[in-house]
């Protein structure tokens, strides 16, 4: 573009542009993002601050994807541009804060210029195509941990502990008189951080964003209220944050949210994403395989496009205890190698209250509470990407997690005995995106066929 600039005011080329200059400026604009995207590349590895939040689509860092984009469908050019928009908006987020902890923020309006310039390709059909292709995610499942493992063979005592495991949680899940004692937590919303949600939100085709108002009203409505047993400190909601090595502030506790874009059985649905944290999980015998520092566990709601409700379900951030609330009467899906756990139907759009037992944080029940003022200890909602950059005591900043996605001080002595499943490190907390749920078989918990593969009406 400076070359045709300085041949334009020298007289050398046609005031007018012709097709030749509008070509010839697209060739330099592809080079000089080329160079941007290279220099990024070379930055974010020399500093090791890769993320594994999303994946970049090929060629293009800026752009950045989730899994299941691959496949949302897309008809027209305006939906193909909504889709590379989404993308854009993931982008940015991820590679501001890869910038940030790099200490290299200066390249921050490069990778924007060449986002806002690449915007048009989605004409391109070749250039459309080579992005939709790369938009596909790989497993999360380690091929050669099961090759290794004799996973055709393991995978039958894997299953049989996970059978055990599910009946011992059915046989514990339900309300107990003693939960009444356990302490209350109550969501905090702030419209500073609904808008810095929001703002961060991807829009894929067939999906409107919901207002900033309407948002707000949203996380009131689902945002879950905790009733948490407390046996040590290790069962006191915090944060994690940056000290010299990975620490836990108890003093102040947070909520961090998320609002993506997903599919639930065909239809185009929003996400809301919630996640609590505690110090750790405590030892409860001398060699205890669960124990370890940092333990979250996630809430996720499913809405549809009007803001109902469409499916409640939950996790550890370890991708364990898979746990799915139905608003509507369902069974398991035949045939499958670990089926799901469906411990109740939790009906209406109402707020719920998650009661968390202590030192595994297990969730062990699941009510609607009423819309009333409610007492308990706050629980500020805050920004999920923040864990993105956290500030450190140098002043620079870094991501809670490594570039396989995973909180490496979080890593559980289970995974020496689990790594036959396939999944890296069993146990250690990871980014959103990266959870494998199953043991036996293969899950996602970010898979938009996730439903549809595990649940069917039950003919009610």
């Amino acid at each position: 573009m400076v070359l045709l600039s300085a041949l334009t005011s020298a007289g050398c080329v046609s005031p007018a542009p012709s097709t030749e200059s509008f070509a010839l400026a697209g060739v330099s604009t592809a080079l000089s993002c080329h160079r941007v995207a290279d220099r990024y590349a070379r930055l974010i590895r020399q500093a090791d601050v890769a993320s594994a939040y999303g994946q970049p689509l090929a060629g293009a860092p800026w752009f950045r994807v989730l899994r299941g984009w691959a496949d949302w469908p897309v008809r027209t050019d305006e939906e193909r541009s909504q889709w590379l928009q989404a993308a854009a908006t993931l982008g940015q987020t991820v590679w501001r804060a890869e910038l940030r902890n790099a200490g290299a923020p200066a390249l921050m309006a490069d990778m924007q210029r060449c986002a806002k310039q690449q915007l048009p390709a989605v004409s391109d059909e070749s250039q459309w195509q080579a992005w939709r292709q790369s938009a596909r995610f790989d497993s999360e499942y380690v091929t050669w941990q099961r090759m290794l493992g004799v996973y055709p063979l393991s995978r039958f005592g894997l299953r049989a502990g996970v059978r055990a495991w599910q009946q011992q949680f059915l046989a514990d899940y339900g309300p107990r008189p003693d939960q009444a004692a356990w302490s209350r937590w109550q969501p905090q919303v702030s419209r500073e951080v609904a808008q810095r949600v929001l703002a961060q939100a991807p829009v894929l085709p067939g999906l409107a964003p919901p207002s900033l108002d309407q948002f707000e009203v949203w996380l009131r409505q689902h945002a879950p209220r905790l009733r948490v047993q407390m046996a040590s400190s290790a069962d006191r909601p915090g944060q994690p944050v940056w000290r010299e090595d990975l620490a836990f502030d108890v003093s102040r506790p947070v909520l961090h949210v998320q609002l993506l874009p997903g599919r639930d059985r065909g239809a185009a649905i929003w996400q809301l994403v919630f996640t609590v944290w505690f110090a750790g999980r405590a030892p409860v015998s001398s060699v205890d395989p669960y124990a370890g520092a940092l333990d979250g566990v996630v809430w996720r709601v499913m809405l549809d496009a009007k803001g109902r409700v469409r499916m409640r379900d939950s996790i550890h951030s370890c991708g364990c205890y898979h746990l799915v609330f139905p608003p509507d009467a369902v069974a398991a899906a035949p045939g499958l190698d670990e089926p799901p756990l469906l411990p109740e139907v939790v009906a209406g759009q109402a707020r719920v209250e998650l009661a968390l037992r202590a030192v595994d944080h297990m969730l062990v029940d699941v009510r609607p509470v009423a819309e009333r003022p409610a007492t308990g200890q706050a629980l500020p909602l805050a920004d999920y990407n923040a864990l993105l950059a956290m500030p450190t005591p140098s002043g620079r900043s870094r991501s809670l997690f490594d570039a396989r996605g995973l909180v490496t001080a979080s890593a559980r002595p289970e995974r020496w005995y689990l790594w036959p499943s396939g999944v890296l490190s069993p146990g250690a907390m990871r980014i959103w995106g990266r959870h494998a749920t199953a043991f036996v078989g293969t899950r996602h918990f970010d898979d938009p066929d996730l439903m549809a593969t595990l649940l069917v009406d039950d003919g009610r």
